[in-house]
């Protein structure tokens, strides 16, 4: 059995014109009985208006911790609750 835990979050914010790119980089350590790893998961979000941008700001903050136990399935943490 495989267990991912969060070590390290960090999130940016970009504007260009009148729209903003949020940027959320997780790292954990992908752990098992024979070997460990360190990964990375890198998500961004385009286009966004402010008020968009506070809501997937709220939603990226609240939804993963460090520390946390995740599920990962292809390359997206599958164990947070939906956006939408």
């Amino acid at each position: 059995m495989t267990e991912n835990v969060v070590t390290h979050i960090s999130i940016s914010i970009a504007r260009t014109g009148g729209y903003f790119t949020l940027y959320r980089c997780v790292s954990y350590v992908e752990s098992s009985l024979s070997h460990g790893r360190r990964r990375q998961i890198h998500e961004h979000f385009d286009g966004l208006t402010a008020e968009e941008r506070n809501d997937v700001l709220d939603h990226l903050i609240d939804s993963v911790e460090v520390g946390q136990s995740i599920n990962v399935v292809n390359d997206t943490i599958v164990s947070q609750p939906s956006l939408f």
